[in-house]
């Protein structure tokens, strides 16, 4: 049964002032050491601390920092600042954000699930080794992932090697020819990762590229399949469940050719 102040936004509140007052003594409170955010768009400074203070009257929170710290000067230039507090036992944000869009209250949510940051947020931000990689909504945190790290902590895709044959087009020893658009500019000839996502791929059952199926998920509304490259490459891919034919382990599944790409993610 779900605690009472689930739809309250009164009782929200005091049980979130009620745990920050715990966390100042309470060592063992997950909301002990928040991440502190602060800088702008083009220089982000994201740092774990400790809390130190919470007053509810004056609506403050407080840590200490080291006047050495890079966060000082970005302070600074910048007073906006940012304080992410995560509880993964108080399961509250899916209601929050209802109530908060009906009042209109600007809140950050912070959790280990990107599918749930992409649902509940208008703006998402990775942090990774305590600094905020990206920050941007969404849609641009998925489809367009500024580096490698942020690729591989979403874990919805896989990095293949690729050459760029022309302003539109890319080239994988076993693939094929990918046509797109790129994102950013490569030379002609370089050698380059490509992102793969599941939905990048069409299934054709008569096309002549055919690669072996080693995993099946079942996801309700559409099939995640797992196929294998003569060279071990594992590539996900997604299919509606009211394909014609569903393919066992083992089959050959047909990839539609040429590959055509909405957007080309290269690093």
């Amino acid at each position: 049964m779900q605690p009472a102040y689930y739809e309250n936004f009164k009782e929200i509140k005091k049980k979130i002032w009620s745990m920050l007052d715990d966390a100042v003594t309470n060592r063992s409170s997950q909301f002990r050491i928040p991440v502190f955010i602060c800088g702008d768009q083009s220089d982000f400074d994201g740092r774990i601390v400790v809390l130190r203070k919470s007053d509810q009257t004056n609506n403050l929170v407080q840590f200490h920092s080291d006047i050495r710290s890079d966060k000082i000067p970005k302070l600074k230039n910048n007073t906006n600042a940012s304080m992410l507090f995560y509880d993964k036992e108080e399961k509250i944000q899916v209601r929050l954000k209802e109530i908060l869009r009906k009042l209109k209250i600007t809140t950050i949510i912070v959790t280990h699930d990107s599918y749930e940051a992409f649902y509940l947020g208008s703006k998402c931000g990775i942090i990774l080794n305590q600094e905020l990689k990206q920050f941007d909504d969404p849609y641009k945190v998925y489809h367009f992932p500024n580096s490698v790290e942020v690729v591989n902590f979403l874990n919805r895709g896989i990095l293949i090697p690729a050459k760029v044959t022309s302003q539109t087009t890319l080239e994988n020893d076993e693939l094929g020819i990918i046509e797109g658009r790129f994102i950013k500019n490569y030379p002609i000839g370089a050698n380059v990762k490509l992102l793969l996502q599941p939905e990048d791929l069409e299934h054709d059952d008569n096309s002549n590229l055919k690669l072996e199926v080693v995993d099946r998920k079942f996801r309700g509304t559409n099939f995640i399949y797992t196929l294998k490259t003569l060279s071990e490459k594992l590539i996900p891919v997604l299919v509606n469940t009211h394909h014609h034919e569903i393919h066992e382990i083992h089959d050959k599944f047909g990839i539609k050719r040429p590959i055509r790409l909405e957007h080309i993610v290269c690093f």
